[in-house]
């Protein structure tokens, strides 16, 4: 994954070209992923495997995280340029490496 998004999701490519954001991932992050919502420009995924971890990616707080409560798997030191670079952008086909 190559950035993050506005609400904390992070940014992928597909092999077609197309953004996919993935909430719980990180930049820098290798994931597999399973899309559940393809658009014609865009697609949005659920994180299934991290299979090379960004530096900076922490255990949760809490047994219960979620993505959108306070950023649960980035460490405070990779979470503020993160921050800084957050950029706002707007089916199921199985997982996906991104």
């Amino acid at each position: 994954m190559t950035g993050a998004a506005f609400g904390g999701e992070a940014i992928g490519h597909l092999p077609d070209g197309r953004v996919v954001f993935v909430p719980r991932g990180l930049p820098g992050e290798t994931a597999r992923v399973r899309l559940y919502e393809e658009r014609r420009d865009f697609a949005r995924a659920d994180l299934v495997e991290v299979q090379r971890p960004a530096p900076g990616r922490v255990e949760p707080p809490c047994p219960h995280y979620q993505a959108g409560c306070g950023g649960g798997t980035i460490a405070i030191k990779l979470g503020l340029p993160s921050a800084e670079n957050m950029v706002s952008c707007a089916s199921p086909i199985g997982p996906r490496t991104v």
